[in-house]
C-alpha cells in the first residue's frame, strides 16, 4: 500500500519513508499513527540532503 495518511500506514507491519525516491526511514514493530506522523514531521523539517545523509 502507498499512502500519505499516518493512520493507514500504522496498519502495516513495515513502513518505509521516501524522500526524492530514496528510502530515508524504515520502521518495524510498534508502529502507531503518532509515530509515523512524528517521523514524517522530522523529515519535513530537514533539508533533503540531510535526510539522505542520516540514512547512510
Amino acid at each position: 500500500m502507498v499512502t500519505h495518511v499516518p493512520t493507514a500506514a500504522a496498519y502495516a507491519d513495515r513502513v518505509l519513508l521516501l524522500t526524492d525516491g530514496r528510502v530515508v526511514d524504515d520502521m518495524t514493530g510498534g508502529i502507531t499513527a503518532t509515530v509515523v506522523a512524528a517521523r514524517i514531521a522530522e523529515r519535513e523539517t530537514l533539508p533533503a540532503e540531510a535526510a539522505v545523509e542520516q540514512q547512510c
